[in-house]
């Protein structure tokens, strides 16, 4: 079963983890609410209702496209930086079901905090 809720932020501005976020919309000013959706053992963070929506958008697709980045000798140390959202998700909420299910659970919460 899928739950999502809010938290405000404890500060007007909250620092956010580049390599995360690679990906997904930018967030525009302070963040003050951050929204949680836990579904299949696994808890999103995400803090815009804009990247809810790019999350869900990439989980319906079932083939994805390569992930290679253009090889810059000034990025080779800097991998962990420059790796997207999905690249670090567990493999195991990629596929099937759980993907379905991980997609309803997006589409639930958009309409609730839209």
């Amino acid at each position: 079963m899928a739950k999502h809720w809010t938290e405000t932020a404890p500060f007007p501005s909250l620092t956010l983890d580049i390599g995360s976020l690679q990906g997904l919309p930018d967030v525009e000013g302070n963040v003050r609410v951050v929204y949680f959706i836990e579904v299949c053992r696994f808890t999103f963070q995400f803090y815009s209702v804009e990247q809810i929506q790019a999350a869900m958008e990439w989980f319906e697709e079932k083939v994805h496209k390569s992930t290679r980045m253009k090889d810059e000798p000034f990025l080779r140390a800097e991998r962990d930086i420059l790796q997207r959202w999905h690249e670090r998700l567990p493999a195991h909420i990629k596929k099937g079901s759980k993907r379905e299910r991980i997609v309803k659970a997006f589409r639930s919460a958009i309409q609730e905090y839209s």
